[in-house]
């Protein structure tokens, strides 16, 4: 039986070479069935790639014989459904077949009736899709994987914000009553000296927390605010620091600036504020301020720092990166990472600049103006 008869009988109202068509069969990336009376009539040479039969082994052959046992009577079912016309039997479904060698290869079958000889037949288009499934079953792995990963970031911040920090605020104490009551200087001065790590213990277990919960939040409330009026917040808190360092701090804003803001964003102002009274000398100047930046708020925190390198403008922002050559100043190494990532949430953006008028740094930060 020659397949150009077969194709003739396929489409008669369209005019084309039955050449045409046969061209277009053979070199189909899907395979494709005729099957009349239950026996395969017709098979492509894809379909014979994806089952691994020759031509002459499926010619004749019952289409039962290329399907699992368990898929067999819904196969012949829907076959003998499509035969007699059934409106409500699905053109498409996915599967599996047999190939010769035993193996099952998942297919998507698209079928639909035709006639052949003025007899009933059908064809279907056969599409490996052994790739997609093995895509699917990466995917839910590396799904289960990311579930796994968020659980153990979640542990590990509850690990970090309680069982580290409880034993570290006990030594804090224990050295600041030390270094209260010690007279003689030497003990003093070893007891100044651990209060002083535990003190960074505590501000890297704080950081840590705060960089773990951001990772995993997941349901994010944004409530319309003022941004002025967060700054002064974060400013008061700092007030110690900033007598302590005799900080001459202005905040040069005046009116409303609202944009609709996650409480996190306090953290990412308290980060910048602090780095510009760390970073900065004493007795030394800061300035915030507020500027438009098209449909975004600009907030500025200007020091007269050392400055950053322009190699290290960028890499600061990341997880323990730090640029300053000071040695006096230590840090985590996670307080600009964390301003970048709660600034992103925000659908922001962080950035520093030199100063221009003299030594120093400009790090700012954007927000969506609401």
């Amino acid at each position: 039986m020659k397949w150009g008869v077969i194709v003739e009988e396929m489409d008669k109202s369209k005019q084309y070479p039955t050449d045409m068509y046969s061209t277009l069969v053979k070199k189909s990336n899907d395979g494709i069935i005729i099957i009349q009376k239950e026996a395969i009539i017709f098979a492509n040479p894809k379909f014979r790639e994806i089952i691994g039969y020759t031509s002459e082994e499926l010619k004749g052959m019952d289409f039962k014989n290329i399907f699992p046992a368990e898929n067999i009577n819904m196969i012949s079912e829907r076959y003998h459904r499509r035969l007699k016309k059934d409106p409500d039997i699905p053109e498409r479904y996915e599967t599996e077949m047999l190939s010769k060698q035993g193996l099952r290869v998942p297919v998507e079958i698209s079928a639909s009736y035709i006639e052949h000889d003025n007899m009933p037949a059908d064809m279907a288009i056969i599409r490996d899709i052994t790739e997609r499934r093995d895509a699917e079953k990466r995917f839910e792995q590396y799904t289960k994987s990311l579930e796994k990963n968020y659980h153990v970031k979640e542990l590990f911040g509850d690990i970090v914000s309680h069982d580290l920090k409880n034993p570290a605020g006990i030594i804090k104490g224990y050295s600041q009553l030390l270094i209260e009551r010690e007279e003689d200087a030497e003990k003093k001065k070893m007891a100044i000296t651990i209060n002083r790590n535990i003190n960074r213990i505590l501000e890297l277990i704080e950081n840590a927390s705060v960089f773990v919960k951001l990772d995993t939040l997941t349901d994010i409330k944004f409530e319309k605010a003022d941004l002025a009026m967060m700054l002064q917040k974060v400013a008061n808190e700092y007030a110690e620091e900033i007598q302590e360092k005799e900080v001459d701090l202005k905040i040069n804003t005046s009116g409303q600036y609202l944009a609709n803001i996650h409480k996190s964003i306090q953290e990412a102002f308290s980060n910048l504020l602090s780095n510009a009274i760390k970073y900065g000398p004493q007795r030394g100047h800061i300035t915030i301020d507020i500027i438009e930046d098209n449909d975004m708020w600009k907030i500025r925190f200007i020091d007269e720092g050392e400055g950053v390198p322009d190699d290290k403008k960028e890499l600061i922002f990341e997880r323990f990166e730090r640029a300053g050559s000071s040695v006096s100043i230590k840090g985590t190494g996670l307080g600009l990472a964390i301003v970048k990532k709660i600034m992103e949430l925000h659908g922001g953006q962080t950035g520093v600049e030199d100063r221009q008028d003299r030594k120093g740094s400009i790090f700012w930060a954007t927000i969506p103006r609401a």
